[in-house]
Order: structure tokens, then sequence, then C-alpha cells
């Protein structure tokens, strides 16, 4: 990754920070690093920008676990609607890689026990 755009997205991870904070979720685990189980997925492990775990208060006995991944774009984003599905899709299929990898993470599980889950896990 060139310096540029490790920086920008350095600076995109600053900002989701920054809004996750005023919406109360300050207890993020950040630059989390998942194993991955998963052949088909060609990579040793899944880079992830924040973890938040919280006890659902619309569900008893569940906690939940919410996956953050950060996108900064420093030249900008796709034009046109296609180039933007096309980009979302491809944002989207990485955080399932992320999620279906981090349901047997040690990690993971080890910080959902540090937590003190309620009850019934949903990812």
């Amino acid at each position: 990754m060139g310096e540029s755009s490790k920086t920008s997205g350095e600076n995109g991870e600053k900002i989701t920070e920054e809004l996750l904070k005023l919406i109360g979720w300050s207890n993020l685990l950040k630059g989390v690093s998942i194993p991955c189980n998963k052949a088909a997925h060609d990579k040793q492990t899944h880079g992830n920008d924040f973890v938040f775990i919280y006890d659902n208060p619309l569900h008893d006995s569940r906690t939940d676990v919410v996956y953050i991944s950060s996108k900064n774009a420093k030249n900008g984003y796709p034009k046109g609607d296609q180039g933007v599905r096309t980009a979302f899709k491809g944002h989207l299929s990485e955080l399932d890689e992320i999620v279906s990898c981090s349901k047997i993470s040690s990690e993971v599980n080890q910080a959902i026990q540090t937590f003190g889950a309620a009850g019934k896990r949903s990812i």
C-alpha cells in the first residue's frame, strides 16, 4: 500500500472512530486481525478496523458483535451508479469474509468472554 493510501485509510479510521464515539460506541476493539480459515479467501488474515460488542437492549439475553470497516478513498469514489455498486459489493464481500472467519476466531471469542456476554451471540 502506498504511503498516501495508508494515510488516507488512517484518516478514515479516525473519522469513523469519532463518529462511533458520538453515538456512544466508545469501547471499541481496534485493528483486529482475524486469522483466515477458508482457503477460498486466499489470505492469511483479515484486517478489520473496529469490533464493537454490546448487549442488545431490544432482545433479552442477546449480545451483538458488530464489525466496522472504514473505507476512505483519497482520490474519491467511483463515478456513476455501476462503479459505486461494484465498489460497494466488494466492500460487502470483504466484510462477509471477515464475519465468516471470525465466528471461529479465538481472539474474537476471547473478547466476547471478557465482555461478559449476556447470552446468545449474534454476528
